[in-house]
């Protein structure tokens, strides 16, 4: 993306400052700025950073200072409390013991500067083989959350329609026997029962068809 500065030129205006330990990220250069600055946390988390990479769609943290990263690091990258929650966790969890056993996977959402949204799985903490740091691994997973969301809206509007058309069906079906009473019962007014009757038929039509659509949807692999 245009607007978006690239590691080098951030560095060299001196927007970078040691800390304690070795942070490195390494992501996609399309998502550097949104994990660079956070509005809602007053201020830039490229403060935090010693060094930034560009590496393919892998964000990768590396030796961190445990009270330092806690207090300034990626916990000001979260966008809602629960997951700021559950990182927390993690973190305090891999400084207490020093383990990365038993920490979940999650997912965990973020937004850019103009406000889209994207998501980041934090796969796994471990350390790294050469120098036995800590290291958290990130990947992208925006195009996979925003279908997960787009099928679970869907077959939420599947159900609603087929609710509503059986609904319809209940209501309307026991009400043709009853007109075609009614017709045998008074002739003369037949055009209107007949009126009615094909408006009834229609309607109950439409339901079955929509019932027959969404059983065909919930046959189809997701």
């Amino acid at each position: 993306m245009a607007d978006v500065e690239r590691p080098a030129k951030l560095m060299k205006r001196g927007a970078f400052v040691r800390f304690p330990g070795d942070y490195v990220f390494a992501l996609a250069d399309h998502r550097l700025l949104a994990i660079e600055d956070d509005p809602g946390a007053g201020r830039s988390i490229a403060s935090d950073l010693k060094h930034v990479s560009v590496k393919g769609d892998v964000l990768n943290i590396t030796g961190y200072d445990e009270e330092e990263f806690l207090r300034r690091g990626l916990p000001s990258m979260a966008w809602d409390t629960q997951e700021l929650e559950n990182i927390g966790k993690s973190f305090e969890h891999l400084c207490r013991t020093g383990s990365t056993e038993n920490l979940p996977c999650y997912e965990a959402k973020f937004r850019r500067k103009d406000g889209r949204p994207f998501w980041l799985r934090f796969d796994r903490l471990s350390q790294t083989p050469k120098t036995g740091r800590h290291m958290t691994i990130m990947h992208d997973v925006t195009t996979e959350v925003e279908l997960r969301e787009a099928r679970q809206a869907r077959e939420a509007a599947e159900k609603a329609c087929a609710d509503l058309s059986r609904e319809v069906q209940a209501k309307l079906v026991p009400t043709i026997g009853m007109l075609e009473r009614i017709k045998e019962k008074a002739p003369l007014l037949s055009d209107d029962v007949d009126a009615i009757l094909e408006a009834n038929r229609t309607v109950t039509g439409f339901a079955q068809e929509m019932l027959k659509k969404g059983s065909a949807d919930a046959a189809r692999p997701p």
